[in-house]
């Protein structure tokens, strides 16, 4: 990490901890046993969570203590939604899980000087609110295939000024599938959608799979580096986009 701070122009990420008060007691407990002891045996589901969170509190202090100097940002992980919709309630969430995951942050940013990403995969915008208020400044991934993340023009326009944006770019549908020009439009309109004024990291929304051939990689860092560095070049592109004007109505 100290190398890296020292002699590159890395944005340095602390990536190791794939750990989540909700994911984990889920794999715990099994799916369908949690689920239920979150309604019917909330002592021992919180009891199981509290562990889980004291555990990752020490994980980070140990890992803080490491490479805290030298990192910019943190990385945590948690999974609250499915393709369609959240896996428990709002209410629910923000009772028994965000007090946890605020306490966690708050540990994470006292040791270390860096922003906090958040990942958390599929319908997860009823709790985009309490995310900021748990202290996340980057939200990983804007999933554009699930329910309510897929307008990221509207995404920006209400919570841009509060968190910035990671991912943006489908891997389930568009890169396997798109011809060039559609992957080129796709990338043009999530940069002009999160991108402005700042705020926004293009990239993937997951790993990139087996089905997804080399070229569509090469087109996407590609278009991402021409565009993103020529603020002219990304308005022509949108605006030469009929698509996108029927998405928003509004002019570039």
């Amino acid at each position: 990490a100290r190398h890296l701070y020292e002699n590159t122009s890395y944005v340095i990420g602390a990536d190791a901890i794939k750990a989540g008060m909700l994911m984990n007691a889920l794999q715990l407990r099994g799916y369908d046993q949690f689920f239920m002891d979150l309604v019917l045996n909330v002592d021992l589901a919180e009891k199981l969570m509290d562990k889980i969170l004291h555990t990752l509190k020490d994980m980070w202090t140990h890992y803080i203590e490491e490479v805290g100097e030298y990192i910019q940002v943190a990385y945590v992980t948690d999974d609250f939604g499915t393709q369609k919709s959240l896996m428990i309630s709002p209410k629910m969430f923000r009772e028994l899980i965000k007090p946890r995951w605020k306490e966690l942050i708050d540990h994470i940013k006292s040791r270390c000087d860096a922003k906090v990403m958040f990942h958390s995969d599929g319908a997860i915008l009823p709790l985009l609110d309490d995310f900021i208020d748990m202290g996340v400044d980057i939200l990983n991934p804007v999933q554009t295939s699930v329910s309510g993340i897929e307008d990221t023009f509207a995404l920006k326009e209400k919570f841009g000024d509060r968190i910035s944006f990671h991912g943006a770019i489908d891997v389930q549908q568009m890169l396997p599938n798109a011809t060039t020009e559609e992957l080129e439009n796709e990338i043009a309109r999530r940069i002009y959608d999160l991108g402005r004024n700042g705020g926004f990291i293009l990239a993937p929304c997951h790993n990139l799979g087996h089905d997804i051939t080399p070229d569509k990689i090469v087109t996407l860092y590609k278009t991402a580096r021409e565009l993103g560095g020529d603020p002219a070049a990304l308005e022509a592109r949108v605006r030469d986009n009929p698509s996108y004007f029927e998405l928003h109505g509004v002019e570039v």
